[in-house]
């Protein structure tokens, strides 16, 4: 099985262009609830982070951690409803609810799907952390945290690859069965054509941030911090500098992760067309 990785990223963009407005309005609220989610829990985590640098008790430690936690648990379901709604769209299945902020059962479903995800790359980060506090008790290498930061990028871009990209159109495209498992065997033996969708769509998503960062600094929004300076005055400063960051951070996310979502959708369909396990309408 092999995939046009080059058909894949056009019909993305070639979708985008010529969405509905109703697309753009249905995604409107969701992606304005997400950016409020962001800012609220990242300013109230970097407010207690700020309170625990200066008088560290576990009660704040523990306050912070539940904060960043919950926080990252509400956008990932926005990030569900966004996606459902894109996907849906794409191929062609449209789903009942409120069109403004639909929340359905193939919204939980691919949730259900992305928090399945996220526990294998958290077993995956344990494990390299374990693997490299075994390998700093009985060796001295130098490069060790070079080459721990290495298999953590590594290990992580091979499971959005085989996994993280094709959650969303098995979630949406199928009403039953398991997806983590079903986009693991979909990916097998097209790990290039998907990681070139993946890398060129992070790449993308880089250099709309980092453009987004040079605007603020250029505007005097952006973080202050120099050589020298306390951590908690960078942290101090970072959420003085919150609603650009956010802004620019949400804006350079969704830019990237809508059409690459396409992309995806469109390297599915080309998948299950090949293997003859489609259970969604063909695309027009």
């Amino acid at each position: 099985m092999r995939i046009a990785t080059e058909n894949a990223v056009v019909s993305a963009f070639r979708f985008l262009a010529k969405a509905s407005p109703g697309l753009w309005l249905s995604l409107l609220l969701p992606v304005l609830v997400g950016g409020i989610l962001l800012y609220g829990s990242l300013y109230f985590y970097l407010l207690d982070l700020e309170r625990y640098l200066i008088q560290p008790t576990d009660r704040i430690g523990s306050v912070v951690l539940g904060l960043a936690s919950a926080g990252f648990l509400t956008i990932s379901f926005v990030q569900a409803v966004i996606s459902s709604e894109v996907a849906s769209r794409f191929l062609d299945r449209p789903d009942g609810g409120w069109p403004f902020f639909r929340i359905t059962r193939r919204v939980w479903r691919l949730y259900a799907a992305y928090l399945r995800f996220m526990l294998v790359c958290a077993v995956y980060i344990v494990a390299v952390q374990i693997v490299r506090l075994v390998a700093g008790e009985f060796l001295v290498l130098p490069l060790l945290p070079l080459l721990d930061a290495l298999a953590l990028v590594a290990g992580l871009f091979y499971l959005t690859t085989r996994i993280g990209l094709l959650v969303t159109p098995v979630a949406v495209a199928t009403d039953k069965g398991p997806v983590v498992r079903k986009a693991w065997r979909l990916s097998g033996g097209n790990f290039r054509g998907l990681a070139l969708i993946v890398g060129g769509f992070l790449i993308l998503g880089l250099v709309l941030e980092t453009l987004g960062e040079i605007l603020l600094h250029a505007t005097g929004l952006g973080i202050a911090a120099s050589p020298g300076m306390l951590l908690v005055d960078v942290v101090r400063n970072y959420r003085m500098a919150l609603p650009g960051v956010v802004i620019i951070v949400s804006l350079s996310y969704l830019a990237a992760t809508i059409p690459g979502n396409v992309a995806g959708l469109s390297a599915y369909l080309q998948l299950t067309a090949q293997t003859g396990q489609d259970e969604a309408p063909p695309r027009a």
